[in-house]
């Protein structure tokens, strides 16, 4: 007993202790020996190497950008990295290239550029020379809104030679003059023909005789006729996870406690805290984590959304 008393009384250097170890352990597979970022890539796509140091900035730039959690961060750049890689190789492959003028053509034509002031001249058209000035500018003062650009014109690229690749396809793709007269052919051409019906019904049963024999060597000689593919008969019962009124209510009741501050009894420090309430905290996006499923957005949200 006496033992279990003092491990709760160190309990909080304890938990530092244990924290501090595992985040020596997790680093330690992220940096190398002599404290830099470890080159050893996160994946290999084809015959390219993905780097861990390319890849973190990439996840940080979604997170910041779009509010979203850590894993689904993690999750959409991988799934745009495979795609980036793979459409690179198959570009090198066709010989595509994506040149300064296809970037400066596609910034001037896109809105967001297109209308900001500080990129136009005195007649409020785009001003290539005041864009590029303005980046060149941001490389030497704000090297982190250089490394956004860096990000976005490596997205600006890509779009540009999908573009380019389907432009490409959709040029190869045509119909020839002999399939078009053979479509009008089919659409308005009229034939009339004669015929005569005689329907097997009217054959009386009498005049022809059939053993099993010629049924099975009927069957044989067009099994190929009577494939079918495997299917399966499924029957189940949907029972959908409507909230009741009770559930509602108390969804409701809940909502309404994070309004006013709450004391809890912290197990570990053995002391009572009290926790800030929504109305009173100054970081809403991080409420909203500890609270919610559904991840912060400061976007507009309809009441059925």
């Amino acid at each position: 007993m006496a033992i279990l008393g003092k491990i709760r009384e160190k309990s909080i250097v304890l938990i530092l202790v244990i924290g501090m170890a595992l985040f020596a352990f997790v680093i330690s597979g992220v940096f190398d020996g002599a404290g830099v970022m470890s080159q050893e890539p996160v994946a290999i796509i084809g015959d390219e190497k993905v780097n861990i140091e390319q890849y973190s900035r990439r996840v940080d730039a979604v997170e910041r950008n779009t509010g979203m959690t850590n894993v689904r961060a993690v999750n959409t750049v991988w799934d745009q990295i495979v795609t980036e890689y793979s459409f690179n190789q198959l570009q090198e492959e066709l010989g595509l290239d994506v040149g300064r003028s296809h970037v400066e053509n596609f910034i001037a034509n896109a809105p967001g550029f297109r209308q900001d002031s500080r990129f136009q001249n005195a007649l409020g058209e785009f001003d290539v020379v005041a864009f590029t000035d303005f980046i060149n500018d941001s490389k030497r003062n704000n090297p982190e809104m250089y490394r956004q650009w860096q990000l976005q014109e490596e997205s600006i690229q890509s779009s540009i030679s999908k573009q380019l690749y389907t432009t490409m396809i959709r040029a190869g793709i045509y119909h020839t003059a002999f399939d078009g007269k053979a479509a009008h052919a089919l659409e308005n051409d009229k034939i009339s023909i004669s015929y005569v019906k005689v329907p097997y019904s009217s054959i009386p049963d009498s005049l022809v005789t059939i053993t099993n024999r010629d049924i099975k060597k009927y069957i044989n000689t067009h099994s190929a006729d009577f494939e079918v593919e495997e299917s399966r008969a499924i029957r189940f019962v949907v029972f959908n996870e409507n909230a009741s009124v009770e559930d509602n209510l108390a969804i409701e009741n809940e909502l309404k406690k994070l309004l006013e501050p709450q004391v809890i009894f912290n197990e570990v420090s053995g002391f009572e805290e009290t926790l800030a309430s929504f109305s009173q905290t100054d970081n809403v996006q991080d409420f909203i984590a500890e609270y919610s499923d559904i991840p912060y957005s400061e976007t507009y949200q309809t009441r059925v959304q």
